[in-house]
């Protein structure tokens, strides 16, 4: 399959899957306020300097095995891509991070997401399926050249 048929099917996926979610959910709770708060707290936990970047918001427990496995493939991302996402990290025992994980419907850790609120976009990436590290960089690269694709659609 060529990269241009790959990158048409996962933008096609994409929006087939926000345009799903946004039809499916409650009106009058999605929004461009709504999407902006969620960002902002997104951005605020991060520390965020760059408002433009997209968010990898990472959720875990400090007890989780699953977690610790995963948190070197964390920290290699977190170096790779410092200048492409911002990178949030949610401790789920922590009470002050229950309206964000609520918010991302965190039902199981490890949880990665990525936030992108210029594109109102949010997706949700399974770190269990990405025991070997270049898949999940792939889907990150792929997302990137995406979001390019889509930045030149907006202007």
């Amino acid at each position: 399959m060529s990269k241009y048929k790959l990158i048409i099917l996962t933008v096609i996926a994409l929006l087939a899957g926000f345009l799903g979610g946004y039809l499916l959910a409650d009106k009058k709770h999605i929004g461009e306020a709504k999407a902006a708060k969620i960002s902002q707290v997104v951005e605020e936990a991060a520390g965020a300097k760059d408002f433009g970047k997209p968010a990898l918001v990472y959720f875990y427990a400090k007890e989780c095995s699953s977690c610790q496995k995963f948190k070197p493939s964390w920290n290699v991302l977190k170096r790779k891509y410092k200048n492409k996402f911002n990178f949030v990290e949610v401790d789920v025992d922590n009470a002050v991070n229950a309206p964000l994980c609520y918010e991302f419907m965190v039902n199981v850790i490890p949880a990665v997401h990525i936030e992108d609120a210029p594109f109102r976009n949010r997706a949700f990436i399974n770190p269990m399926e990405y025991h070997f590290l270049p898949r999940m960089e792939d889907d990150l690269n792929r997302y990137l050249e995406m979001r390019e694709i889509l930045k030149k659609g907006a202007v």
